[in-house]
């Protein structure tokens, strides 16, 4: 060998299913870690929440084939509850058959925190590739205030699977221009329109991406309402007096009643106490800005600010209404991957 001629690299090839079974492995590893941290003496919990027991009294009066809580029939509307999360607790609550319905509550939280976590894995891979994947999913799996309310009862547990599936299909949707997507984003974020009011909060960041073809806006924007008319027609064929005084009682909170320099300052007071409160959000909402691809980074953006802006100008996100942030807590915890994966040199 001449010295002019240099040595030959020697890299490491694995064949490709031997890369798909430690990603499979690894990703089990996560789901388990996940399962383990939410799940484990979930019942010891201290304390019961009042949102909690209500959920179990719809959910068990969903049992019995009614639309009751405590004594008020025929809508629970009025309390800003939508029907789908009770209807299936109601289901576990029947193929668990545990008669401690609060540890089954928790349960089921807790199973919705790892799907989460599963969810927010296939989310990502397609566009931004396993590495980025099973890091985001493992921050999430053990980000300490998603465990934390992922072991309580609460709704909003429902809405991060369907916010999750909508960013794959939006994503699918501006990556290959498939119409199919964009139906299903429609329906999806629909679906949380039955479970939570707050989903409002997601219909605009939903409108901008969907316009990139405003043509798509005539047909997807309908689309997105007809879980809640599907919701909407039952009720009024059943209960249609009490359905349309909930309806009515329901929007009417929905509209400030503070100023616009109120509202100003109640969204600043959040900024600065979820900023303040810890070196999470922090890195979340830093590294959201360096996730890669861009149409990824943009969806992430839009759907993890836009309803801070909506529900932040009038209600606290932090101390006892630290539970309107269960939704986003899957984006800080991308944010956070991004961070790792691409470094603040990415911004």
């Amino acid at each position: 060998m001449t010295t002019s001629q240099k040595p030959k690299q020697i890299t490491l090839m694995l064949p490709p299913i031997a890369l798909y079974i430690t990603e499979g492995l690894l990703l089990v590893i996560i789901l388990l870690l996940a399962s383990y941290l939410r799940l484990t003496n979930v019942a010891e919990n201290p304390g019961w929440y009042t949102d909690e027991t209500t959920h179990i009294d719809i959910a068990n009066h969903r049992l019995a084939g009614e639309t009751q809580y405590m004594l008020i029939k025929d809508s629970t509307l009025m309390f800003g509850r939508l029907p789908l999360f009770h209807i299936l607790l109601a289901s576990y609550f029947q193929l668990s058959a545990n008669p401690d319905h609060m540890l089954a509550l928790r349960t089921f939280t807790g199973l919705l925190g790892v799907l989460s976590v599963a969810l927010l894995y296939a989310a990502v891979r397609p566009s931004a590739g396993t590495v980025l994947a099973l890091l985001a999913a493992f921050v999430l799996a053990i980000y300490p205030q998603a465990i934390l309310y992922s072991r309580f009862g609460f709704s909003y547990n429902l809405l991060p699977p369907l916010i999750l599936l909508t960013v794959l299909a939006l994503d699918r949707y501006l990556a290959n221009g498939r119409l199919i997507w964009l139906a299903v984003a429609s329906l999806t974020l629909g679906t949380g329109l039955v479970a939570e009011v707050w989903t409002l909060a997601l219909i605009i960041p939903f409108i901008i991406i969907a316009a990139r073809r405003p043509i798509h806006l005539l047909w997807s924007v309908p689309l997105l309402f007809v879980p809640f008319a599907i919701y909407s027609i039952l009720m009024l064929f059943s209960s249609s007096s009490a359905f349309l005084f909930d309806l009515g009682f329901t929007i009417s909170r929905l509209i400030p009643t503070t100023s616009l320099a109120e509202q100003w300052t109640t969204l600043f007071n959040n900024y600065q106490t979820l900023i303040g409160g810890g070196a999470w959000i922090l890195a979340g909402i830093i590294g959201l800005f360096a996730l890669q691809p861009a149409r990824l980074r943009w969806i992430a953006v839009l759907f993890f600010f836009i309803p801070i802006v909506f529900i932040g100008r009038t209600n606290a996100l932090y101390n006892l209404s630290a539970y309107y942030m269960i939704p986003l807590l899957p984006f800080i915890a991308l944010g956070i991957a991004s961070l790792v994966r691409y470094g603040a040199g990415a911004l």
